[in-house]
């Protein structure tokens, strides 16, 4: 997602303000940014954010570079900084440095926290009796699994985008054309995966695929769909078919209203895979009192 190649497809959404770090004249982190005014955010157009570190940073570095980083955004006028803490199931290594002197030192406020769920693919998941119940029913109905690029507009226009709006009167973060360029740009990372009773899609998601995790970026099924319980069935194959490549399996959050308030429902259907609770932190520093 940190690629320019990726960013940049809704570059006309958001005026980029991202950083280059350098240490003794070498690239040391990257801070994927967008600036609103006289805030600076990490990135507004991302699903997460953060500083992107190299493997030999180390906590004293790192407090130099947020010393940097914050005398430039007082140089240029900026009086707030946004940071979207990366979810740590995606770090390569154990990297908690940004937090930490975000936290202790410079005394940034959490002002917000989604309530993520993650399971753990090397671990035995357990799933639930009622899941158990459910895959079996959608087993007797014979639907296949299959990954079909082809079938991206039908899940988009016709299950998708009516799910979402009539549940939630929303539309898909990406539209369709955008959701297609990035596919086509990143085959290996964004993947489509359908559910079907014979030629008819009825259910399906699309993932994104990172070193240590594998990301659902939406989740929808059709009335047909629902009744046979396709998304439990697809779910499971997937948890299995990603169990020797990847370490975590992201279902995606299940708050909403700036993680105020949670979907019950939507958080215990992804529990009963096995899924646990992961947080998705975002922090702010005010610039002027720094």
């Amino acid at each position: 997602m940190h690629r320019r190649s990726y960013m940049d497809y809704h570059a006309d959404r958001f005026t980029d303000a991202s950083l280059m770090i350098f240490y003794r004249r070498k690239l040391f982190a990257l801070l994927p940014a967008n600036c609103e005014g006289s805030t600076l955010v990490s990135h507004r157009g991302l699903s997460y954010g953060g500083l992107l570190l190299d493997g030999q940073a180390t906590v004293a570095r790192v407090g130099e570079c947020w010393h940097s980083i914050i005398s430039f955004l007082l140089q240029q006028g900026y009086k707030q900084l946004i940071y979207k803490v990366l979810p740590s199931f995606y770090h390569r290594l154990p990297a908690f440095e940004d937090v930490f002197w975000l936290r202790w030192y410079w005394q940034a406020a959490q002002i917000q926290t989604d309530m993520g769920a993650v399971a753990e693919l090397t671990a035995s998941l357990q799933f639930s009796t009622g899941k158990k119940r459910h895959i079996a029913k959608a087993k007797q109905h014979h639907l296949q699994i299959r990954s079909d690029v082809a079938d991206v507009p039908v899940f988009w226009e016709q299950i998708l985008t009516p799910n979402l709006q009539k549940r939630h009167g929303v539309l898909p973060v990406h539209q369709l054309a955008e959701i297609q360029l990035l596919m086509s740009r990143f085959p290996d990372n964004i993947q489509f995966y359908g559910v079907y009773q014979g030629c008819e899609l009825v259910g399906g998601t699309v993932l994104f695929l990172a070193d240590n995790a594998v990301h659902a970026q939406y989740i929808a099924a059709n009335a047909t769909g629902k009744e046979l319980s396709a998304l439990d069935l697809l779910f499971s194959e997937l948890l299995q078919h990603f169990k020797t490549t990847h370490r975590y399996f992201s279902f995606g959050i299940s708050t909403y209203n700036k993680g105020q308030a949670l979907n019950e429902g939507l958080a215990r259907w992804k529990e009963e895979f096995g899924a646990r609770t992961w947080p998705h932190e975002t922090l702010l520093l005010q610039l002027s009192k720094s």
